[in-house]
This record gives structure tokens, sequence and C-alpha cells, in this order.
């Protein structure tokens, strides 16, 4: 019986570590997944969002909105969380995995905002006012997805970047 006993303790022991081991996993992938998504938006921003002063301007760009639905699909990319309510010159815009502004946060898959870049365009005090530069701020988010445990600890976590200084 002594066996036994002990033969089910180990086997608990393995197990345990083979869904911890399985955990970290999948949080890892999600986390590469997420920051591979985030370096695709920064650089369509990059090449989409010269002129535009707010996040939303993007959305109205058909490109940008190909692009973007392209890149998520091709990761295969779906993690939804709510936007910040935190420091930013204008509010973070939510976009949907068609690159269109979301309508709710069940359809959120990444947030951009849009920042004045006072410390660059404070160099220059001759600068026009409305040719500032500004820069656009872009968060993702990971969550721990194992089937079972996942479901026990629904949160996510956040990846932000932000792009190279534009007009």
């Amino acid at each position: 019986m002594r066996e036994s006993m002990s033969g089910t303790a180990l086997f608990m022991i393995v197990i345990f570590f083979v869904v911890l081991f399985t955990g970290y996993l999948c949080l890892s992938i999600n986390k590469s997944r997420a920051f591979s998504v985030k370096n695709s938006i920064i650089r369509i921003i990059e090449r989409y969002g010269i002129g535009k002063r707010d996040a939303r301007e993007l959305a109205d760009e058909a490109g940008f909105r190909n692009d973007i639905a392209f890149e998520l699909r091709e990761v295969g990319y779906n993690t939804t969380h709510r936007c910040p309510d935190t420091e930013c010159d204008t509010h973070w815009v939510p976009f949907n995995t068609q690159g269109q502004v979301a309508s709710s946060a069940n359809e959120t898959v990444f947030c951009v905002c849009s920042v004045l870049s006072s410390s660059i365009s404070a160099s220059d005090p001759n600068m026009n006012p409305t040719n500032k530069l500004h820069y656009y701020k872009v968060q993702t988010f990971y969550n721990f997805n194992l089937q079972l445990v996942g479901s026990l600890m629904p949160f996510s976590l956040t990846i932000e970047g932000t792009t190279k200084p534009m007009m």
C-alpha cells in the first residue's frame, strides 16, 4: 500500500510540472505573437500616419485597414482587451481585426493614441505649431491561453511600443 501512495504522489508531481511547463510555453508563445503584431502595426502606422494628427484618421485609409487585416490574419492574432484610460494627448483609440475603429471592448485587438512630441518640437521655437512632431503609442495584448487553467485566470497583459516622431 505504501508503494502505491508514493507512486500516486510522484505521478501528481509530474503532472503538476507538465501543466506548469505547458502554461509557460503558452504564455511565451502568446507574448511573442503580441510583440510581432505590435512591431507590424508600428511599421504600418509609420507608413500611413504621416500628416495625421489623430489615430482615428488612420482608420480612414483603405491601405491601412487592408494591411492591418492582412497582418492580423497572417499571424492569427485575436486577443481582446479594453484600451487604457491613461496618459495620452488624445484618447486611446480601439481597433478591431479589420483595422477599423472598434465599437466595443469585445472586439478591440489593439489600441493607438497620438502624442505630441514636445521635447522635439520645443527644440525649434520657430516651428509652426501645426507642424509639430508627434508620435503614436501602440498597445497589444496577450493572455494565458491554456484551455483548463486559462479560464480560471482571465487576465490580459499589455505590450506597448511607439513609432518614430513624424510630422
